[in-house]
């Protein structure tokens, strides 16, 4: 699908004023970020409507992860709903949605019993890689067989099939299943549904070719110039992750968007649909992985060489010689193209990077015939906001040009090829956020640091003209205690200082097999990671924040060479990355608008039974919890 473009130029210079007077005024809202369900911790479920809904005086809703693949069961074409409804779930994921509204016994105490309180809608286009995934995309499976494009994609090439990749990046890794072709696993018969673990995962692309036509599938090992992969007969495990920018998925995921966005508008077929409509306060649509925006297994790391091959797909690079055709820098000052095919095209408009894919997805959610304003014109879904994640990029997520340039085309300001996106009038019906809010945040931005995906310097830039106010941000990680007590910061040759924890009992989540992520198996969200942002005390009442580089054992860890940590300390205590008493006030006061908190969070802050009562929650503190609770309820 091509995107619709924009309108007449003539439109797009409308005076200032006019696009000042249409911006709604957004109260600053807290919302329950993915709330426990009815499948999940029973106890945690009964807290959500017994505890959080009644006793928080300022929260405004909550915000719901709806996976793609979950709705859209089409096996030939994507899910439709125009004259009837046909190959969507809705049911999947409706019941639970109208037990948030309606109470989880259609008792009359959910989101509907709490005036001006709204239900937030996360679409997941790939589920996050955590201990159970990176090998199961979940992705429509029409999406990767060429021999259906003909009934749904006009646009797609049945010699061009989606293309998928895997990697074993340490910051965004997805090793793909045990059975895919980039897997070097000798068992000729491996499971199914298991992932790919340590040396067998290699960089890599494959397609399943077009059976169809008997088109044979493509693979490539980066770095290996033709080589051919791993197995004969496992072209079809298209558990890697998609190629964002490749025609099939853009064009899918863009179906199923206006899909949605009819289904929960008032022409929507259902009467579920339109009820549960009537109380959407913003859509987040999600472009790569969760709700978030960073490109997956673009680049091996370390070393850059390209995973991704160029948006023509790997067959057609092949086709002619080319290989691990992806290409990125902070500068870009040499090669870029696979910068420019993900964010929005080539800036010279040679028209060989593609259209930028986050620009022109962008462009056709948002766009006047079947997208945003189509529905906020004829008055539909008069409150509905679009809203995406803006995103550090690779090598090792730290350019932060990739999250400076979605903020910008969020805000309707990045041209595509020298057509702006947006009509200025509507520019309040889009916003834009980051899932990156820290403790490292609120004493970066006093010194100098960038926050966090750069969000600090790119709210202050945006808000309010542009997006009308509504700038989100999410908490980095659910973190379930406080604080920690650090008997001592020491030096070590070329470790920016040595943090140990006070006492026996781990601090960190240290693992033998060398993943300590948020997301490895067995992580404990109350223990720290690599990479987390923390502030420690530093005499005077003061604090400074760090991030940590490596972790060490159970108990001790090294800082991050970009924030070396003072050494010498003893007896100081570590504030972790979710402490809200410092974050939350830090966020509004920097032009952040919605803030997404994890349920433990709230009910940390409010129930006294928290912990103890078996809901996986931090148990309550005397010192702590009211702190939490008085910035949550008085932000």
């Amino acid at each position: 699908m091509n995107p619709t473009k924009s309108l007449s130029v003539g439109a797009k210079l409308l005076p200032l004023l006019l696009l000042l007077s249409s911006i709604p005024s957004w109260a600053q809202q807290l919302e329950v970020f993915n709330p426990p369900t009815s499948t999940g911790n029973t106890q945690a479920y009964t807290d959500l409507f017994s505890v959080v809904l009644p006793k928080a005086t300022h929260l405004n809703g909550m915000t719901v992860l709806i996976p793609w693949g979950t709705v859209d069961t089409g096996e030939s074409a994507p899910c439709q709903e125009t004259t009837q409804v046909k190959n969507c779930d809705w049911p999947a994921i409706e019941q639970q949605l109208l037990a948030y509204i309606n109470g989880p016994n259609n008792d009359g105490f959910g989101l509907a019993h709490y005036p001006g309180t709204k239900l937030n809608l996360i679409i997941v286009l790939v589920p996050e890689a955590g201990p159970n995934g990176g090998y199961q995309n979940v992705v429509p499976q029409y999406v990767f067989n060429a021999g259906t494009y003909s009934n749904w994609c006009p646009s797609c090439s049945p010699t061009e099939p989606q293309d998928v990749v895997t990697c074993a990046n340490s910051g965004a890794p997805w090793p793909g299943d045990l059975g895919g072709p980039t897997c070097s696993n000798t068992n000729s018969a491996p499971p199914a549904n298991e992932p790919c673990t340590g040396s067998n995962v290699n960089a890599g692309v494959w397609n399943s070719g077009n059976p169809s036509t008997g088109q044979a599938p493509a693979c490539h090992l980066t770095g290996k110039g033709n080589a051919s992969c791993y197995g004969s007969n496992n072209f079809n495990t298209m558990g890697g992750f998609p190629v964002l920018y490749e025609t099939p998925i853009m064009t899918a995921y863009q179906q199923f968007i206006e899909t949605l966005l009819f289904h929960y508008s008032t022409q929507g077929l259902t009467t579920n649909g339109r009820y549960i409509g009537s109380f959407i306060g913003y859509i987040r649509v999600g472009l790569a992985q969760g709700g978030e925006n960073l490109p997956t297994c673009t680049v091996e790391e370390p070393g850059g060489t390209g995973i991704w091959p160029s948006p023509n797909g790997l067959s057609h690079d092949m086709g002619l010689g080319v290989y691990d055709w992806y290409k990125t820098s902070t500068t870009c000052t040499g090669n870029c193209q696979g910068k420019y095919a993900y964010l929005n095209g080539d800036p010279n408009q040679s028209g060989d990077d593609g259209p930028g894919y986050v620009a022109a997805m962008y462009e056709a959610f948002m766009n006047p015939t079947n997208g945003v304003f189509y529905y906020f014109d004829n008055g539909s879904f008069p409150n509905l906001q679009l809203m995406s994640n803006s995103h550090a990029g690779p090598p090792f997520n730290s350019d932060l040009g990739y999250a400076d340039t979605e903020a910008s085309i969020f805000a309707g300001l990045t041209q595509e090829y020298g057509e702006q996106i947006y009509r200025p009038p509507y520019a309040g019906q889009n916003g834009f956020g980051m899932e990156a809010l820290s403790e490292y945040d609120v004493f970066s931005l006093p010194v100098g640091r960038p926050c966090g995906d750069d969000w600090c310097a790119n709210f202050a830039t945006y808000w309010p003209s542009y997006t009308g106010g509504n700038q989100y941000l999410q908490t980095e990680t659910p973190n379930l205690q406080a604080t920690y007590s650090i008997s001592s910061v020491s030096t070590q040759t070329n470790r920016n200082g040595i943090v140990t924890c006070s006492g026996s009992s781990n601090c960190t989540n240290f693992s033998n097999a060398g993943d300590d992520s948020p997301d490895s198996a067995g992580a404990q969200p109350s223990l720290l990671y690599s990479g987390e942002g923390f502030a420690l005390s530093v005499g005077s009442g003061q604090k400074a924040s760090y991030k940590i580089g490596q972790i060490l054992t159970g108990t001790t860890f090294s800082c991050d060479p970009a924030t070396p940590c003072p050494q010498n300390l003893n007896q100081q205590t570590l504030w972790q990355g979710d402490y809200l008493p410092d974050t939350i006030p830090f966020a509004l006061n920097n032009y952040a608008d919605t803030l997404e908190i994890y349920f433990c969070d709230w009910d940390y802050a409010l129930n006294k039974n928290s912990g103890t009562n078996g809901n996986g929650c931090q148990a309550y503190d005397a010192t702590y919890s009211p702190l939490y609770l008085n910035v949550l309820n008085n932000p």
